[in-house]
């Protein structure tokens, strides 16, 4: 179970990575007014997916640990994270400009979230050995 804890610790830098590679990308098509693209597409989906991988390990990681109130109030905070990321497919018929805004909206929505949860755990951003 170490290992699921030691990957969930470290792939939030995955994460990050993918989330600012799309939103540059995004906000490079809401601002030129572009069409979204498949890059566009693609690096949402990583994102997106990325995201939904952590949030599973998470939850494996929170039923073999147990239900402590700090890793409760993480979980909850990083499911609202994620319906923020998925919530960005309501607009996929919308525009390109349009829609590569609020995607960007949304992730932007996300990582404030998902730095709210971080914060909620005892040693924050600092990965070590699980309470």
């Amino acid at each position: 179970m170490d290992f699921l804890y030691t990957l969930h610790s470290h792939n939030r830098w995955l994460i990050l990575a993918a989330a600012v590679l799309a939103l540059i990308k995004l906000t490079l098509t809401w601002i030129s007014r572009g069409e979204y693209s498949k890059t566009d597409n693609i690096l949402m989906g990583l994102f997106s997916w990325l995201f939904t991988i952590q949030f599973v390990i998470g939850l494996v990681v929170l039923f073999s640990r147990g239900f402590v109130m700090y890793r409760i109030a993480h979980g909850v905070t990083m499911f609202l994270a994620l319906g923020a990321v998925h919530f960005s497919a309501r607009w996929k018929s919308s525009p390109g400009p349009i829609r590569a805004r609020n995607t960007v909206v949304m992730i932007i929505v996300a990582l404030v979230l998902v730095g709210v949860g971080i914060t909620r755990l005892p040693q924050g951003w600092t990965p070590t050995v699980m309470p």
